[in-house]
C-alpha cells in the first residue's frame, strides 16, 4: 500500500510548487494525469488530456508481465491476476478515472482508443480524435520517383521498449519472409529507453 501510494504523496508535495498557469496540460493519465487533475480541482484552470498511447492498458500489460510482484495465489496456485496485481490495476485504473472526470477535452489519436477510454470511464461529450496524419500531398512529389518494382516494407516505428512488443514484429516478419522472400521489415524508433531490449 505504501509503495503504491507513495508517488500520489509527492505529487501533493510538490503541486503547490507548479507554475501559475491559465491551462494544465497531461499527456497521459496515471500520475502525469493525477497531477494535472489535481491542479484542475485546486486552481479551477482547465486541465487538456491528450492521450497517444493508453496508459491504463500499458500499466495492466506491464503488471501482468512483472516478475517483481509475487504472493501466495502465485506460488502456491490460485487466480489468474493475484490479489497484488489486481491492486496495482485497480490502483491506475482509479487514476485513469480521476484524469477523465477533470479533463476537458480528452484527446486521442484514434477511433479506437477513443473507444477504450470510454471503457475506462472518459465522457463521450469531452473527447475528440486528432488523428496522427501524414500530410500526403507534401509527399506526392516523391511518388514518381519510386522504382517500377517496389520492395515490400513492413515498418514498425515506436519506442523500442517491451511495452510495444517489437520481439512480436521481428517474429512476424520471419514469418512474411518465409512466404516473400524479398519483403523486407523496418523498425524506426527511439533506442535510447531500454538499450538493453533494443539491443536483444
Amino acid at each position: 500500500m505504501r509503495g503504491i501510494h507513495a508517488g500520489l504523496f509527492r505529487l501533493l508535495a510538490q503541486a503547490d510548487r507548479v507554475p501559475r498557469a491559465r491551462a494544465y496540460h497531461a499527456l497521459s493519465t496515471g500520475y502525469a494525469g493525477f497531477l494535472g487533475a489535481l491542479l484542475r480541482w485546486r486552481r479551477g484552470r482547465p486541465f487538456l488530456l491528450t492521450e497517444h498511447g493508453l496508459y491504463t492498458k500499458e500499466r495492466k500489460i506491464d503488471l501482468g508481465q512483472a516478475d517483481w510482484i509475487q504472493d501466495a495465489e502465485e506460488v502456491f496456485g490460485g487466480e489468474e491476476l493475484s490479489y497484488l496485481r489486481r491492486m496495482w490495476i485497480h490502483f491506475f485504473e482509479g487514476l485513469g478515472r480521476m484524469a477523465y472526470d477533470a479533463a476537458d477535452p480528452i484527446l486521442t489519436i484514434t477511433s479506437r482508443h477513443r473507444e477504450r477510454q470510454r471503457q475506462d470511464g472518459a465522457d463521450p461529450a469531452r473527447q475528440a480524435v486528432i488523428h496522427n496524419g501524414v500530410e500526403l500531398a507534401r509527399f506526392r512529389p516523391l511518388r514518381g520517383r519510386r522504382p517500377v518494382e517496389r520492395p515490400l516494407v513492413a515498418g514498425f516505428i515506436g519506442r523500442i521498449v517491451p511495452i510495444k512488443d517489437v520481439k512480436t514484429f521481428i517474429r512476424a516478419m520471419r514469418a512474411v519472409c518465409a512466404a516473400l522472400p524479398q519483403a523486407e521489415g523496418w523498425i524506426v524508433g527511439n533506442t535510447d529507453e531500454d538499450p538493453g531490449y533494443a539491443a536483444e
